[in-house]
């Protein structure tokens, strides 16, 4: 099999893709958000702030953090990205 990027070359740029930090926006359905969506989080080990009407999760991993934001948006909730 044939090498295109160095192992070392790859690890170093995930390495600097991990240090960086990712938010997420979370904008409720129709009104305020429930407590059930709100534990959900915490349950699932995110820590985010509550804003006004929306919520902004935060996190290091790249994959984790888009993983999260399909998780959401089948939950009918309307997500950006920062």
């Amino acid at each position: 099999m044939t090498t295109i990027l160095s192992k070392d070359l790859v690890s170093k740029w995930i390495r600097e893709k991990m240090e960086q930090e990712y938010s997420i926006t979370v904008y409720p359905q129709n009104s305020e958000f429930g407590e059930k969506f709100t534990r959900w989080l915490t349950d699932n080990g995110w820590s985010f702030d509550v804003n006004e009407d929306k919520i902004v999760l935060r996190g290091k991993d790249p994959i984790e953090m888009a993983s999260m934001v399909l998780e959401i948006r089948k939950k009918g909730y309307f997500v950006t990205t920062e």
